[in-house]
Parts: structure tokens; C-alpha cells; sequence
């Protein structure tokens, strides 16, 4: 692999580990904002949520993967990456205004898997 493509490589890793964090947080801080800034309403994050959960599959994929084929042929990574997008897939289900605490831990849970893993294969990578 050329230097550049390497560059590139980490570059990628390092904004979907930062995207699974942002994720993370913005699940667990959601319901505290919502409590002080009632007009936001109970759904407006919904776009939000679908579109980190976009990227975080692109890109934490397309980094797991090249960590995975690369670099350390260590499948720890991807494990945690996979549960974490799976929680996270699986939390987009059970939001509703009867399950905002199940969708919240299921969400939260699935950024930090996914934030793991992808941290784990950019250590494995030597990045």
C-alpha cells in the first residue's frame, strides 16, 4: 500500500471512531435536552441519529475493514464494530414515546461497541 492510501486509511479510522463517540454522547445527552428545551420535541432527532448511524456504517466499515485485511487479520474489532452497529440499527426500532429509556441504553450501548472496536482495530493498526 502506498503511503498515501495509508494516510487516507487512518485519516478515515479516526472520524468514524470520532463519529461512534459523537453517538454516543448525543444519544445519552438527547433526553436531558429535551427535558430543558421542550420545543425541540420528542422526535427531532431522528434525522440526526439516521445519518451518524450512515456514516458510522461507511466509514467504520471501510476502516475496520482495511484494519482487519491490511494490517492485524484480528477479528475483535470487527465483532464489536458489527454488536455495536446491530444496537444501534436495532435502537432506531424502539424509539417511541413509551421507550424512550430502552431506546436511549440500546443506542448509547451500540455508539460505545462501535467506538470500541473501531479505537481497538486504530490501536491494532498502529495509528
Amino acid at each position: 500500500m502506498d503511503k498515501a492510501n495509508h494516510i487516507h486509511s487512518h485519516k478515515i479510522g479516526k472520524i468514524s471512531t470520532a463519529l461512534s463517540v459523537l453517538c454516543a454522547i448525543h444519544c445519552a445527552a438527547t433526553p436531558v435536552l429535551v427535558i430543558f428545551l421542550p420545543f425541540l420535541g420528542n422526535h427531532s432527532s431522528d434525522w440526526f441519529e439516521i445519518a451518524m448511524i450512515v456514516f458510522i456504517i461507511i466509514l467504520g466499515g471501510s476502516s475496520i475493514l482495511h484494519g482487519l485485511r491490511g494490517h492485524h487479520h484480528n477479528k475483535f474489532p470487527a465483532i464489536f464494530f458489527g454488536v455495536g452497529v446491530i444496537l444501534m440499527i436495532t435502537g432506531l426500532f424502539l424509539h417511541s414515546e413509551h421507550q424512550t429509556t430502552i431506546h436511549t441504553v440500546v443506542m448509547v450501548t451500540g455508539g460505545i461497541f462501535s467506538a470500541i472496536g473501531q479505537i481497538y482495530n486504530l490501536k491494532l493498526s498502529h495509528f
